[in-house]
This record gives C-alpha cells, structure tokens and sequence, in this order.
C-alpha cells in the first residue's frame, strides 16, 4: 500500500536542529498609553516556533507616524524635484528645492526623533530573541495603514515573513477541519498525507486544482483514494487565475475549505454558513469578504491566530 506524507507530515513531527523560528507579531494595542513604554510584548513559546506580540501604542504610533510621514515626504519631494527637464521643470525644481530647505531642518530634528523612537522598541525587542538570526516580522492589518512597517523595515534587520503556506506553518490549521465533507483548493507537499489520514472518515472530497498543479502523482493519489477508501475525488481542473474567480463553490452539506490557493476573490456565497474556512495563505482580503458575508462561516488563519493569542 502506498503512504501519502512521511511520519513528519502525517503525525506533525518536526526535525529539531536546535533553533526555532521567531514570528514578530506587531499590533495596535488599545489598552497601552504609551506614557511608560511604547510596546508591551508577550513572549509564547509554540510547539515549532516562538511568537512574540509587540502591543504598539496608538499615541506612540500616532507620534512615529508624524516623523516618518515627513521623512518619506521629503524623499519623495527631493526624487520629483530631481525628475523633471526643460524650461517648465526647471523652475518646477527651483520652487520644490525651496521647499526642501524650508523642510530640511525639522526634517533633521524629526529624523533624530524618529531613529530614538524605534531604537526604544528594538532596545525591548532584542534581548527577548533567542534566535535573531530567524526572526520574522508581521504586521496586523490595522498597523499596516500607518508608515510603521515601511520604518521599521528600513530600521531593522528581520525579513518580513511570507511563508504562511510552508508545510510546516499550515498543518497547525488542519487540526481545525471538523466537518466530513471537504473542499480543497490548490496545492501543498503536506496535504496527500492529511487527506489520506482522513479519508475513512470522509463523506465526500472535492478538488479545484490549477492545471499547472496536477501531475501523475496527484493522478495516482486519486485512484489509490477509490482503490483503497472507496472515494472518488471529485477533481475540477482549471486553467487559469480568472476561471478560479468564477468557479463558484457549492455544497450540499457543510464543508472544512483546505484553501492553499492564494486568491482573495473567490465565489463562496452558496456555501454553507455552518462550513469551516481555513486560509493557509491568511490573505486579509479574504478574511473581511468570508466574515461580512450576511451569514459568515468560521474563519482560520495564522494571523488571526496570532492576532487573538
């Protein structure tokens, strides 16, 4: 009998190499005044990894958001007034330059300000990394209205992370597919091995696959499921990003949504509102668009998780 994911991927171990990877969660903490510190931080050790929640202060940001507004003005100012040519852009340029040195020197005072202000924050943050070598940043949604994250990223050293649908990161989300009907959409290494887990306890199982994503391996998957459980796949190729934005999802009953297809737009309004959705892309689009529906199903992501930890 062939077997779908090894060991690691069935059973959620993970080689240990003696680091852990750490998420930097930031977010607008509401409760924080700032008049003492500009974040509270909460260190949780997970299973595979470590989040740290860094609470910025709304009047901390208000004030951070001033100084890096003008910074990022006068940089865009100073490219524009380098840009243009002939006679029109010149004086074009004489006025912007004019206004460039009436800037420069709060800019320069700002600027100060600003470097002291996210100096503070990582002063709080860095003795609390085990492992700053891999350490990774996000950002709440609300937080990413404001200039902080385009600062911080030119301030610190730590990527931003992008890996949600890593097998590692998505298979925490799987734990919440509670119902016997399944709707997946797209591809990941991990998901043979976690619909092989479930299948003697699945009433049905559909699959909306890219093209450029079945192979022969997936092929087979599908006749060893009908040989080996009795399942037929209900498999629907499509062969591009705008017939995925049209197929329009269905169920009669409701359905866990192993969703790895990285698309915000998705036709889902005849699903279930009792069906489960899990993003393993945590694509905030998404989020709002399946929560304001007029009967919002159950939504899971990372990011919600981390958000409400």
């Amino acid at each position: 009998m062939r077997v779908y994911g090894n060991l690691q991927h069935i059973f959620g171990l993970y080689a240990y190499n003696g680091s852990m990877d750490t998420i930097l969660y930031f977010y607008l903490d509401r409760n924080n005044s700032g008049k003492i510190q500009p974040c509270t931080l909460e260190r949780i050790r997970q299973e595979h990894y470590i989040l740290l929640r860094i609470g910025l202060s709304r009047t901390w940001i208000e004030k951070t958001k001033v100084a890096g507004a003008l910074e990022l003005l006068a940089q865009e100012t100073e490219d524009s007034a380098n840009g243009e040519i002939g006679e029109a852009g010149f004086f074009r340029r004489l006025r912007e330059r004019r206004r460039l040195r009436e800037l420069s020197r709060q800019r320069q005072a700002e600027r100060e300000l600003l470097g002291q202000r996210l100096r503070r924050v990582g002063e709080l943050i860095y003795p609390m990394l085990e492992y700053p070598d891999e350490s990774y940043c996000v950002y709440d949604e609300n937080l990413k209205k404001t200039s902080f994250h385009r600062l911080w990223q030119q301030f610190c050293s730590f990527p931003e992370f992008h890996d949600y649908m890593q097998d590692t990161w998505a298979e925490p989300l799987l734990q919440y597919a509670e119902h016997s009907s399944y709707l997946v959409l797209g591809y990941a290494f991990c998901l043979p091995g976690f619909l092989w887990q479930r299948a003697d306890r699945m009433k049905s199982l559909q699959w909306i696959l890219p093209a450029k994503l079945y192979t022969e391996e997936i092929a087979r998957f599908e006749e060893d499921m009908c040989q080996e459980f009795g399942l037929v796949i209900d498999m629907h190729i499509v062969q591009s990003t705008e017939e995925y934005r049209r197929v329009k999802l269905t169920s009669r009953f409701p359905v866990n949504v192993i969703d790895f297809s990285g698309e915000a737009r998705l036709q889902a309004a005849d699903l279930p509102t009792e069906s489960i959705w899990l993003d393993m892309a945590s694509m905030e689009e998404k989020r709002r668009r399946i929560e304001d529906r007029r009967c919002p199903m159950q939504y899971f992501s990372l990011k919600k998780q981390w958000n409400k930890l």
